[in-house]
C-alpha cells in the first residue's frame, strides 16, 4: 500500500521476535515500500531468507501455507476477520528484481565515468519511494553501495522542483538546456556487460565490489 497512516514503515527483528513501527503509530493494515524493503532486509540478516532470496524452512519465524512459504509481521482485524500481514517469496522476488536493477545502473554508469562507487561524493535519492526509503536497509541488501550514511540525500520529487523552478525562472531554463548539451545518455541493457552485472546484482549482499567481481 502507499505511505498512509497505519502501514508498516519499518520491521525489525530481535531474538526472533518482530517489531514494527507503522506511519502515524497507527494500528497496522498494510505495508508500504519502505517497510517491506526494512522486512526484507532484517529477514537477511536474521537468516531467514538466504542471500537468492529462498526461505530457510528450519527457522522458527518461518510459516507454511499451501506449500508458500512466509513470516507474518503483524495480524489486523476487518469486520469481524482476522487477517495477517505476511511478506512471501513472491514479495523477496519483487525487491530483488528493483535492487538488482538500481545497482546494475549505479555500477555500469561508475564503469563509464571510470570510478568506482566509494568515490561518489553525494547519492541523490529522488521519488515518493526514494524518499522514504530506510538508507540502513537498502544499504543492508545491496541496493546502494555501502558508504556513510551522510553521503546520501533523499530528495523528493525533484522532477516535479525541477519543472517548477524552469516554469518560474528563466535563467533555470538556460542553464538546464546548456545542461543537457553535456549529458551522455547510456542505454543499460545495451551494454556488453549488463546481464552479468544485473545476475550479480540479485544476490541479497553487501556487494558494494561488484565492478571489481565482474
Amino acid at each position: 500500500m502507499r505511505a498512509a497512516p497505519g502501514a508498516i514503515d519499518q520491521v525489525k527483528i530481535i531474538n526472533n521476535e518482530i517489531h514494527i513501527s507503522t506511519i502515524l503509530q497507527k494500528e497496522p493494515v498494510g505495508i508500504c515500500g519502505s517497510g517491506i524493503l526494512s522486512a526484507i532486509a532484517e529477514m537477511s540478516r536474521n537468516q531467514i531468507i538466504d542471500h537468492r532470496g529462498v526461505f530457510q524452512k528450519n527457522h522458527l519465524l518461518t510459516k507454511t501455507e499451501d506449500g508458500h512459504k512466509f513470516i507474518v509481521l503483524a495480524e489486523r482485524e476487518q469486520e469481524g476477520t482476522k487477517h495477517s500481514i505476511r511478506v512471501n517469496r513472491h514479495d523477496v522476488n519483487e525487491i530483488q528484481l528493483a535492487k538488482g536493477a538500481i545497482r546494475t545502473g549505479i555500477e555500469i554508469l561508475c564503469l563509464e565515468a571510470g570510478i568506482l562507487p566509494e568515490q561518489i561524493s553525494r547519492f541523490l535519492i529522488a521519488g515518493a519511494f526514494g524518499n522514504h526509503i530506510d538508507l540502513e536497509s537498502a544499504i543492508e541488501i545491496g541496493m546502494f553501495p555501502d558508504l556513510p550514511l551522510d553521503r546520501f540525500s533523499q530528495i523528493g520529487n525533484a522532477a516535479g522542483v525541477g519543472s517548477r523552478e524552469m516554469l518560474m525562472n528563466q535563467t533555470q531554463r538556460l542553464e538546464s538546456k546548456n545542461m543537457v548539451a553535456e549529458i551522455n545518455y547510456i542505454e543499460l541493457t545495451s551494454q556488453p556487460f549488463f546481464k552479468d552485472y544485473y545476475v550479480a546484482a540479485l544476490s541479497l549482499e553487501k556487494n558494494d565490489q561488484l565492478t571489481k567481481m565482474l
